[in-house]
């Protein structure tokens, strides 16, 4: 049963289809920004999961697990799904520059982190009691930068291509429900993320240039800056 959604005021979209024991979501978003600095601090919503708090309505608390490096890092994700329930997640994410000829500036996967990850030399912490821990989690996002050259602007375009097993008792609520109520239990997180996203980029300025800029993946956001302005 697929279910589709868009903000005529935002240049986004989204679809959603429900799987027999998961579902896959893709959303495709352009942001309209005024330079450079201000994309970076954009594309880090996108980039580094500690970032989410306060911008992402099911995602409560992140707690960074073992060392991060400058492409690579591991978060113990709290937060509560769309259909109510509260979620333990550990999730790695690895974030790369491709080749010139990719029409993508920059990748990010995300995976669910198992035991055999050892993320880090860090063992994965138990489930908290009442929550569950989503299996199979993989997350692709594509993160496009362009700039005109003949006037000041810049666009940031990202598209997310989500698959998740979320764990039976999500997915009964999610089978039974009509579209309608799929659009509001999943897509209202999306819409408001998307609401949001200047205001808390403005809030929260210090703390995503502290991230873009001193971060440890501040050598990533340097060479992703880079290849967006050799365009």
């Amino acid at each position: 049963m697929p279910v589709f959604g868009l903000l005529q005021d935002y240049d986004f979209e989204y679809g959603l289809e429900l799987h027999s024991h998961s579902f896959m979501l893709v959303v495709t978003v352009t942001w309209h920004l005024s330079s450079m600095d201000e994309l970076l601090r954009f594309a880090a919503l996108y980039i580094s999961k500690d970032c989410s708090p306060g911008w992402d309505s099911t995602v409560n608390k992140v707690e960074p697990l073992g060392q991060h490096t400058v492409a690579e890092a591991v978060w113990r994700v709290h937060g509560v799904d769309g259909v109510g329930v509260k979620t333990d997640d550990v999730l790695r994410r690895n974030w790369l520059i491709p080749e010139k000829d990719s029409p993508y500036d920059a990748w990010v996967v995300e995976a669910s982190a198992t035991d055999e990850d050892q993320p880090f030399g860090v063992s994965l912490p138990p489930v908290d009691d009442g929550h569950v821990r989503a299996a199979d989690v993989l997350k692709f996002t594509a993160i496009t930068g362009d700039h005109d050259k003949g006037a000041a602007g810049f666009t940031l375009k990202v598209r997310h291509v989500l698959t998740v097993c979320p764990g039976s008792l999500s997915m009964a609520l999610m089978r039974f429900m009509p579209k309608w109520g799929l659009r509001k239990a999943l897509g209202s997180a999306l819409e408001r993320a998307v609401r949001v996203t200047p205001e808390h980029v403005q809030k929260h300025y210090h703390r995503l240039e502290d991230t873009v800029q001193s971060g440890p993946a501040a050598r990533f956001y340097a060479a992703l800056s880079s290849r967006i302005l050799q365009k």
